[in-house]
């Protein structure tokens, strides 16, 4: 009810997991054809409905899905907002052993890569409609920087929809990175599952871990940088403590924004490192953040500030605003918001507390296009944060306390959380 995923065949699909079977619409270039024909066609029809009765769309399916969330609560913004995943195409040069790629191309109708006019229709349509595209994700069963014509799709979103999000994920194993020079992104993730040729290859089969360094080194020299994220899943032949450390040394010199590592339950996942001793990983990377995978961060409880209750908002010199709290079946409570000082500026650190206990920090870096547009003072769109704190099973904290700082100055905030859900 918030995002939709297109296929590069022009299908528009639920999401890019178990969803990516379920056709919900398809592109078209036709004058007549409009993007209210889908989201309020009988297929939408069905989700709402089954929403409304308190059961998955679509049973047997819906809860493989490593999004869903039985304690989360269902948000229809498809009237006014919505988010992408586009695939641009379904070719890709390696050879995953969980991707089920060469599965969907033997059975696949229609074409591997995405026609720009197709995708055109799309944005314009939302325009024209009132819908704001606020992210796109270019992702998928295939390599997005394979796709010859990725800079031209950038631009068509800066076309209709000039303060979107645009980010892209890529394995990083590509022979020439200078085919970056030509998209116009926000942020950039690497997927790279070691620090060593003979650990990465492994998972990321057919790949060259030396042309994702030179990708990542790339670029860091570049003038007009995005956000880079170095993803890196943890299984058992990657996560020695010399390969730990060698990869935040790495990532130290290609001066990559985030190191995200990956608990994942998997095949052949690391058992040196799961989210019950999430707590002991040796992070030693300044910018670094470990994390269950998506699949282990679906929601069991959902929370909201009371606001009656709460020191929230604008202060003398800060504003800080909670949007949300969750708790999720790995006992991962996840928390997001916005922060800036008084002139708009970043803040340096938020930290947690339950009591006198810290319970996490967090940097900015996650972007808010809906802050920067609201704020005309502030510095940018990076000042959104989030956490993601393990803590113990059947443990939902009442009240935080937040502590705001930006070189001497500090600011304190508190929020009463009431949480639905088992």
């Amino acid at each position: 009810m918030r995002a939709l995923t297109l296929k590069s065949n022009g299908q528009l699909v639920c999401d890019d997991s178990s969803g990516y079977g379920i056709i919900l619409g398809d592109l078209s270039t036709a004058s007549n054809w409009n993007i209210g024909q889908v989201l309020n066609g009988p297929v939408y029809g069905h989700v709402r409905k089954s929403f409304a009765e308190g059961r998955a769309p679509w049973p047997g399916i819906c809860e493989g899905c490593h999004t869903f969330s039985g304690g989360g609560a269902p948000n229809d913004t498809l009237e006014s907002r919505i988010s992408l995943i586009v695939e641009p195409t379904l070719n890709c040069n390696l050879r995953c052993p969980s991707c089920l790629r060469i599965k969907e191309g033997k059975t696949r109708s229609g074409e591997w890569d995405l026609e720009p006019a197709k995708f055109e229709a799309l944005l314009r349509s939302c325009a024209k409609n009132g819908i704001e595209v606020e992210t796109v994700h270019y992702l998928g069963w295939g390599e997005p920087l394979l796709y010859a014509g990725l800079g031209a799709l950038t631009r068509l979103v800066r076309k209709w929809h000039p303060h979107c999000i645009q980010e892209v994920t890529t394995s990083g194993s590509i022979a020439d990175p200078t085919v970056l020079d030509d998209t116009d992104i926000d942020r950039l993730t690497v997927s790279c599952d070691g620090a060593l040729q003979d650990s990465y290859v492994k998972y990321r089969r057919f790949g060259e871990i030396d042309q994702v360094f030179g990708l990542l080194d790339y670029v860091s020299r570049l003038k007009r940088k995005p956000f880079v994220e170095w993803k890196y899943i943890l299984f058992e032949h990657n996560d020695s403590d010399e390969e730990l450390a060698l990869a935040q040394a790495l990532a130290e010199g290609f001066s990559v924004d985030s190191l995200l590592f990956i608990i994942t339950n998997s095949k052949r996942a690391s058992k040196r490192y799961t989210i019950d001793n999430i707590r002991s990983f040796p992070m030693q990377f300044a910018r670094g953040e470990i994390s269950p995978a998506a699949a282990l961060l679906t929601i069991r409880q959902s929370g909201r500030p009371v606001p009656e209750y709460s020191r929230l908002g604008d202060l003398a010199d800060f504003s800080f605003f909670l949007d949300q709290a969750q708790i999720t079946i790995s006992n991962i409570l996840e928390l997001r918001g916005w922060s800036l000082t008084a002139d708009g500026a970043y803040v340096d650190r938020i930290e947690c507390y339950d009591g006198p206990d810290l319970l996490g920090w967090a940097r900015l870096g996650h972007r808010r296009s809906d802050v920067s547009r609201g704020r005309p003072n502030a510095q940018g769109p990076d000042c959104g944060f989030a956490f993601k704190i393990p803590i113990d099973a059947g443990f939902a904290p009442q009240s935080l306390q937040f502590r705001v700082s930006s070189g001497e100055a500090c600011g304190r905030f508190a929020a009463t959380l009431e949480f639905t859900g088992a």
